[in-house]
């Protein structure tokens, strides 16, 4: 969603990256090399240099990052049944697939910009962000300064800013 929101801005390096959005450099970085390898992002190195988001974040579903960086594993085996049965699963079994494959529907039908457009939402509601999003041309320009989630030097830490479990903070939140 990040690299999403900046897209406009040219190629960002990871260690901007990892700092804006909270995300260890060294995880970033593996998260990065997997979706430039999977065709989203260009990446440059050297002066300039850093990664980019190239597929458009209307046509880029959840699926497809979560796929380029570690695919859902589906159920195909069931160790409770007896050889033989290989095309059958035990209910436990069942029931999980059936909720791999609801979280894979979810993820196919929810794209980059509608994840980008709920968490500029949600800023906006909480006062976060300033009206960066540009309407006129349905996407998110280079923005001035105040476009930026506003963390003030001198206050003290938040939940928001240091917890490595706020949205803003998980690999999905970087793209």
């Amino acid at each position: 969603v990040w690299l999403a929101e900046h897209r406009n801005e040219g190629p960002v390096g990871n260690k901007r990256i990892a700092s804006d959005t909270q995300v260890p450099a060294s995880y970033l970085s593996k998260i990065l090399h997997d979706l430039a390898s999977a065709g989203f992002l260009t990446s440059r190195r050297g002066v300039g240099g850093g990664f980019q988001l190239i597929a458009h974040p209307k046509e880029l579903t959840m699926l497809d990052v979560v796929n380029a960086v570690d695919p859902l594993k589906r159920i195909n085996f069931c160790a409770h049944l007896q050889a033989g049965a290989a095309d059958k699963m035990c209910p436990m079994h069942q029931r999980l697939n059936q909720a791999i494959s609801s979280v894979e529907r979810l993820l196919a039908d929810s794209t980059i910009e509608d994840v980008m457009q709920e968490h500029l939402a949600t800023a906006k509601a909480e006062g976060r962000l300033h009206d960066a999003f540009d309407s006129s041309h349905g996407e998110f320009g280079r923005a001035p300064a105040a476009n930026a989630v506003e963390h003030s030097p001198t206050a003290p830490p938040t939940a928001h800013n240091t917890s490595p479990h706020h949205p803003d903070a998980s690999p999905l939140a970087t793209f």
